[in-house]
């Protein structure tokens, strides 16, 4: 747990990136970590890429146990369920 490092980069309507750090748990399956990066779509591609980066670095060498990796990330950083993301997208 905690080697691999992905990170999800999403944008929402209010032109806010989100980055979100992913790992691996225990079965292999990639888990969101509770260490998100919050910029503006207006900050530029470099302010992007240095958030995204921080996340990785932010992961690398460190283990999460179970209940870190069990907090439903996207939801507490934009305030929406994930399912509602899905329908507004490919509704």
């Amino acid at each position: 747990m905690g080697n691999l490092v992905s990170v999800h980069v999403y944008r929402n309507n209010k032109d806010e990136i989100i980055c979100i750090p992913h790992v691996l748990d225990e079965d292999g399956i990639l888990r969101n970590v509770n260490m998100p990066q919050i910029t503006s779509v207006i900050m530029g591609e470099s302010d992007i890429g240095n958030k995204v980066l921080t996340s990785i670095k932010d992961c690398i060498g460190k283990r999460f146990n179970k209940e870190e990796l069990q907090i439903p990330v996207y939801e507490k950083a934009s305030g929406k369920k994930w399912g509602a993301f899905l329908r507004i997208q490919y509704a």
